[in-house]
């Protein structure tokens, strides 16, 4: 398998809402972790943010690191929002102007 560059690696931001899914973060990051893993390097990165950075759990009451507030995405970045139940609640203007410059 040829050596990747920097470049060649993808990133993926999750945008956390609060009481988001865990099983649908878990199913999105396991198959990048087990890619990670039969490449024998890291081709996939993923980083989480949120809105406020006060803190944030999920539907299970578990709590994810998160990176801090909406980073600068780049073109070639993944961007997925994991939410749960009451999602028109916890999506805000902040986060649509964010989706929208990202996008």
């Amino acid at each position: 398998m040829a050596e990747l560059r920097r470049k060649d690696f993808q990133r993926f931001i999750f945008y956390l809402l609060p009481d988001f899914s865990m099983l649908s973060l878990c199913s999105a990051i396991e198959p990048l972790r087990i890619a990670n893993r039969i490449a024998g390097q890291e081709i996939y990165e993923w980083v989480f943010c949120e809105h406020a950075s006060a803190g944030l759990s999920s539907s299970i009451g578990s709590s994810v690191l998160v990176l801090g507030i909406m980073p600068e995405a780049n073109r070639d970045d993944i961007v997925l929002v994991c939410g749960g139940l009451n999602i028109e609640k916890a999506v805000s203007k902040d986060l649509l102007n964010w989706l929208r410059k990202s996008a």
